[in-house]
């Protein structure tokens, strides 16, 4: 990097690569990641997509702190594979890595300028709009000047952000002309596409794999026959208890029209009765002794 620059305030603004690169360039480009992350908490400002924001979506914390840092990795690497492609000289992995972090620096003013509860509300309002069809639409005048001025103040950040994208593939890569141009457009598409593919994967993919994993295991710690043999433990302590005429009460309709209900009480009594109260015997043990004694 050439140190010998006049330190410019349009230099600094859209050319700090040839002052800050490597692991320093890196730490700086990662902590405003971070942050833009935390501030898009609060505000529900999602960066999900190399040059996608999107407001309105409430999720946890790390979603967003996800997002920016799944929209760097993957620009990165795109302009890494590009790089290598098209530059007649070494150059490192850090310098692309840390310069690209460092380029999403504007993302800490779009996060800030959507904090405003009227952006957000109306925000909400156009998104509820968007799914009704037809009727009457109404809206918080203030509320629309405050989200349409925080729209147009999007666009020179994000025209920002590009340019420092770009600068930082020129200056870690040693490229610039068509090539570099041209492999810059196509590192932004295929980034687009991974990160959206990335995205998807952890926000929809992964945790609906979770909940097909677990739903077996639910079921197999869930034993499907309890409520039928708490049901036949409760009908044969009826018998146990010599409560007959209570047991072909709550016997089923086709074992109530093969035995009456004198008939019942009068087989327990002369089989059953005999055999004394119960002592602690499964439910598989008490069948075998009462049919025993129904031989």
């Amino acid at each position: 990097m050439n140190l010998n620059h006049d330190r410019k305030p349009t230099t600094l603004l859209f050319n700090p690569f040839i002052y800050i690169a490597g692991a320093r360039a890196l730490c700086l480009g990662l902590v405003a990641i971070l942050l833009a992350g935390l501030l898009g908490y609060v505000s529900h400002t999602h960066f999900d997509g190399v040059l996608d924001i999107h407001t309105g979506s409430a999720r946890p914390l790390w979603v967003f702190l996800s997002e920016g840092m799944i929209d760097w990795l993957c620009l990165s690497l795109a302009l890494l594979m590009f790089g290598k492609l098209i530059s007649r000289t070494p150059f490192r992995t850090i310098d692309v890595l840390g310069t690209q972090a460092l380029a999403r620096w504007p993302t800490v003013f779009l996060s800030l300028i959507t904090l405003p509860k009227a952006f957000q509300r109306f925000g909400s309002y156009l998104a509820e709009q968007i799914t009704k069809q037809g009727g009457k639409i109404e809206f918080n005048t203030a509320d629309a000047i405050i989200f349409l001025a925080v729209v147009a103040a999007m666009i020179p950040l994000l025209c920002w952000m590009v340019a420092l994208m770009y600068k930082s593939y020129s200056v870690s890569c040693n490229v610039k002309g068509g090539k570099a141009v041209g492999t810059f457009i196509g590192g932004i598409i295929l980034a687009k596409v991974l990160s959206k593919l990335a995205l998807y994967w952890l926000l929809v993919i992964l945790p609906a794999s979770a909940q097909a994993q677990a739903a077996p295991s639910a079921l197999a710690t869930s034993d499907p026959q309890k409520p039928a043999t708490l049901a036949a433990q409760a009908w044969v302590s009826l018998i146990d208890d010599g409560n007959y005429s209570q047991s072909w009460k709550e016997a089923a309709a086709s074992f109530q029209g093969a035995v009456k209900e004198k008939a019942w009480e009068d087989s327990m009594k002369q089989f059953r009765q005999p055999l004394g109260a119960l002592a602690r015997l499964s439910l598989l043990e008490r069948g075998f002794d009462f049919f025993r004694g129904c031989q």
